[in-house]
C-alpha cells in the first residue's frame, strides 16, 4: 500500500472518508490475503477459536517497556526486534518523500518554505513559544504553495515539515511531531479527520499542542481563533462539545460511543472505532505516512483492533501529564504495532491491555469481537483463555 492509499485509510480506524479527510485506517483495501513475505500460522486465523498473548524479543534494544525479558527468541509466537534507533528514526523521517510528491505535483519545494517560516519567527510574540511560529509559518506557506482541501495532504505536509525544520530553526533538544485522528461533524463522528499534535520544549516544559489541519481555519475554530492550541482549550476536550474529539480523549469517546455520537460505519464497532483511534496515535508517533509498510493483499475492512479500558485510560492520563518518558513509552506502543504487523498479515486481530507502561499484546479471533467491544471481561488475558 503506498503512502497514499494510506491516508486515505486512516491506520487502524476502517472509517469511511467523508469530505476531503482521511477515512479507513491501514490495511483496508479489498482483497485481503498475508503481505509478501510476511510469517503466516494458518491455525490461528481470526475465524478461529485460538488467542494467545505475542511477547517482544528486543535484540536491538530500542523497544523499552514493551519488550519482556522473559520472553524467548525461539518462540513461535514471539517478536524479535531488529530496529537500531536509527532505524525507528529513518521510518519517521523519511515521511518527507510523501510530502515532496505533495509538492511535485504544485511545482514548489521544501525550500520554499523557509521565508515563511523565518517570517513567523521574526514577527512572532514577545514569549511565544517557537514551535508554535514554525508551525504558522508552514501553514501560511501551505496556504500560498500548495492547492489542497482536506486534512490529508494537510496533515503530512505540516508533521513532515516540522520535524524538517525543527532542528533548523529551533533551540530545543525535542521535538515530535505526530498525526492525529478525529471526529468532527462534518465525518459524521467517524475518526476521519486529522490534524497534527505536536510536542516540544518550552521554558523547561514539555509542551503539547494540537494542530488543525488547514492551520489558518479548521472546523471548529472561529474566524479570528487561533488553530494552534493547547489539547486541553481545544473542542476536542470539551465535554460539552460532544461532537469533536481525538483518540487522545479515549474518555470522552467512550461517552460518545455510548450515546451514539460515534459512527457505526459498515461493520466498525463504535467502541472498535475508538480502539483504532487511540493506537493510530501511538502508530503514527513511529510512522505517519506507512509508506515503510504494506500489505500486498490487504484485508477487506481494515484492521480489528481492541484497547482495554485501563490501557485507554493510562494513555490518556499520560498525554495530559506528558514527560519525555511517557511519550517515549508511547512511541514504544507503535513500535511494536508495527512489528506485529510486520509479522503478522493484517487478518491478525489485536488487542492491546495492560497499561502504557505495562502493555500487553495478544491476537484475538473474530469469534472474540463482541465479547472485546461490549468489555464482557474481568481482564483483557480472558480474550486468550
Amino acid at each position: 500500500m503506498n503512502r497514499r492509499a494510506f491516508l486515505t485509510s486512516t491506520a487502524v480506524s476502517s472509517v469511511v472518508a467523508v469530505s476531503g479527510c482521511v477515512g479507513r485506517l491501514r490495511g483496508s483495501d479489498d482483497n485481503a490475503g498475508p503481505a509478501e513475505g510476511v510469517r503466516r500460522d494458518e491455525t490461528n486465523s481470526p475465524g478461529d477459536s485460538s488467542a494467545y498473548r505475542i511477547d517482544f524479543v528486543d535484540q536491538a534494544g530500542t523497544l523499552g517497556q514493551v519488550a519482556q525479558p522473559q520472553a524467548v527468541e525461539d518462540d513461535y509466537n514471539n517478536i524479535v526486534n531488529e530496529y537500531s534507533e536509527d532505524g525507528w528514526g529513518e521510518i519517521d523521517r523519511n515521511d518527507l518523500d510523501v510530502a515532496r510528491s505533495v509538492f511535485d505535483e504544485n511545482e514548489t519545494t521544501v525550500g520554499a518554505f523557509r521565508p515563511y517560516i523565518e517570517d513567523q519567527l521574526q514577527d512572532s510574540p514577545e514569549g511565544e513559544a517557537a514551535a508554535r511560529a514554525l508551525i504558522r509559518g508552514i501553514g501560511w506557506g501551505k496556504n500560498d504553495e500548495v492547492a489542497i482541501s482536506g486534512s490529508v495532504d494537510a496533515a503530512i505536509i505540516v508533521k513532515s515539515l516540522s520535524e524538517r525544520f525543527a532542528g533548523d530553526y529551533l533551540d530545543t533538544d525535542y521535538f515530535q511531531a505526530w498525526i492525529t485522528p478525529a471526529t468532527i461533524p462534518v465525518v459524521n463522528g467517524s475518526f476521519a479527520h486529522l490534524p497534527v499534535t505536536i510536542a516540544y520544549e518550552h521554558e523547561g516544559d514539555l509542551r503539547r499542542d494540537y494542530i488543525h489541519d488547514a492551520v489558518l481555519s479548521a472546523p471548529g475554530v472561529g474566524e479570528n481563533e487561533e488553530p494552534i492550541r493547547r489539547p486541553e482549550n481545544s473542542v476536542y476536550a470539551d465535554p460539552g462539545e460532544m461532537e469533536m474529539v481525538t483518540g487522545h480523549e479515549y474518555r470522552k469517546a467512550l461517552k460518545m460511543a455510548e450515546r451514539g455520537e460515534i459512527a457505526e460505519e459498515g461493520d466498525v464497532h463504535p467502541i472498535r472505532a475508538v480502539s483504532s483511534a487511540v493506537l493510530a496515535n501511538l502508530w503514527n508517533i513511529v510512522d505517519s505516512a506507512q509508506n515503510d509498510f504494506s500489505f500486498e493483499n490487504p484485508p477487506p475492512h481494515g484492521l480489528v483492533v481492541h484497547i482495554s479500558q485501563e490501557f485507554g485510560r493510562s494513555v490518556e492520563d499520560a498525554f495530559y501529564d506528558l514527560t519525555e518518558q511517557r511519550l517515549g513509552y508511547m512511541e514504544n506502543v507503535g513500535r511494536g504495532m508495527q512489528l506485529f504487523y510486520e509479522t503478522f498479515d493484517g487478518r491478525s486481530n489485536l488487542a492491546v491491555g495492560g497499561r502504557l507502561d505495562t502493555p500487553e499484546f495478544y491476537i484475538f479471533p473474530d469469534s472474540k469481537k463482541e465479547t472485546a467491544w461490549n468489555f464482557e471481561y474481568d481482564d483483557i488475558s480472558e480474550l486468550a483463555a
